[in-house]
């Protein structure tokens, strides 16, 4: 069995993409894309959206090719295509343009840690961890290559955002066989307090060789400590009392739940599908987070400017708030990059001055689920809210916050 045009996960296009097209043809799909955006306000974030959705595109190609080489009764696996394919909507699936030309967020050399004759990988039940929490993880050899390997020595290791190593073995394989999947080891770590939310690489590779693979994993304290709330007001839906507070000048935390929200958008973790014009919107309809890593508010949440594993259940459990209806192009602390087809201002963290006050407005359902990840991003923005000064680019009225709420 072989699997049959897998992934078809989807990048935001790339709107420098128009001019290299010299020839007969035109790029009047791409052309049509930009000016979609540009109607909106939108077009500086052009840029960003592709690469950040890039990112995430990759991520969803690393996750089902590995999937594939871990299934041991699959006899292989077919791409669509390693390039975008303009037809029928416009699908811009590949890692690769339509001219076969790399794309700025992503080169082979990241393409071959997953995809190659031989593949290191790792089995694990989760990739996001509290201290204390053990990482349990089966070794794997994918190898297809033309010989079998001797005297192999597998190294891992675990490193932070510094390259600082915090962990590391090895592992002494005598043969590896071409022609299948092998287990070649196990790792068992314990990751120990640290007492601050953290994210480690995990690498495997081949010592003497250019073969490895990484991961990102994430471990977060057990337990959280909460600043004082005494001022702010938290409030989980709208009220005289929340318009109120903010024309006395206070501090608000508005924590709306996604079925609050007026939105037909469904985010999810995943990209979207080909292209939901041809797919009868078919969800997901957003491609994955956009945000400044360096924000305050994310101080205490370890995160890329992109979607990584940490982002899975916060997205799940979370609307986007659609901010054009606050007449704004800014998606505030945390954005979702949107359809193509529909670009919209998408947010489902963000801050504003309101009335005489500031108003935080979160889109989460921060007690869906006990999930560690879901609640250090609660509590990196409420230690923000806690002593944030007032924002200084985006206001609203408490009575156009309305227009959010079904």
């Amino acid at each position: 069995m072989v699997s049959h045009e897998i992934g078809q996960w989807c990048v935001y296009p790339d709107m420098g993409e128009i001019d290299t097209y010299t020839g007969f043809m035109r790029a009047k799909n791409l052309e049509i894309y930009r000016d979609f955006l540009d109607q909106m306000g939108m077009l500086p974030l052009a840029r960003a959206y592709h690469l950040a959705s890039g990112r995430l595109q990759t991520l969803c190609y690393k996750f089902e090719i590995e999937a594939a080489l871990r299934s041991r009764s699959l006899a292989g696996f077919q791409l669509l295509g390693l390039q975008d394919f303009p037809g029928q909507g416009t699908a811009p699936v590949g890692a690769l343009d339509a001219f076969w030309e790399p794309k700025a967020y992503v080169d082979a050399a990241e393409y071959r840690e997953f995809c190659g004759d031989t593949v290191l990988l790792a089995a694990m039940e989760r990739m996001v961890f509290q201290e204390g929490g053990r990482l349990e993880a089966e070794l794997l050899c994918s190898h297809f290559g033309a010989q079998d390997l001797s005297d192999v020595t597998i190294v891992w290791t675990l490193r932070d955002d510094a390259g600082n190593e915090t962990a590391a073995g090895s592992v002494e394989v005598p043969r590896i066989a071409a022609g299948g999947l092998r287990s070649v080891g196990r790792i068992r770590h314990v990751f120990v307090d640290a007492g601050r939310a953290r994210r480690l690489e995990l690498c495997l590779e081949i010592s003497g060789t250019e073969i490895r693979n990484r991961w990102n994993l994430f471990v977060y304290p057990r337990s959280l400590s909460l600043p004082d709330l005494s001022g702010i007001r938290v409030m989980d839906g709208w009220s005289p009392a929340l318009a109120a507070a903010l024309d006395r000048g206070e501090s608000v935390w508005l924590r709306l739940k996604p079925k609050d929200i007026a939105t037909r958008i469904q985010p999810g973790f995943s990209s979207i599908f080909w292209n939901t014009a041809w797919t009868r919107g078919q969800a997901p309809h957003t491609m994955g987070i956009l945000c400044d890593p360096a924000h305050p508010a994310l101080a205490a949440f370890p995160t890329a400017s992109h979607s990584d594993v940490q982002w899975w259940s916060i997205l799940r459990h979370a609307a986007p708030m659609e901010l054009d209806r606050l007449g704004w192009t800014d998606g505030g602390i945390v954005s979702l990059v949107p359809d193509w087809n529909d670009p919209k201002p998408l947010s489902i963290a963000f801050e504003a001055r309101a009335g005489k006050g500031r108003i935080l407005v979160t889109s989460v359902d921060f007690d869906a689920v006990d999930d560690p990840a879901l609640h250090q991003f609660e509590s990196s923005l409420l230690r923000y809210w806690h002593s944030a000064p007032p924002p200084e680019r985006l206001s609203t009225t408490p009575g156009r916050l309305l227009t959010l709420l079904n």
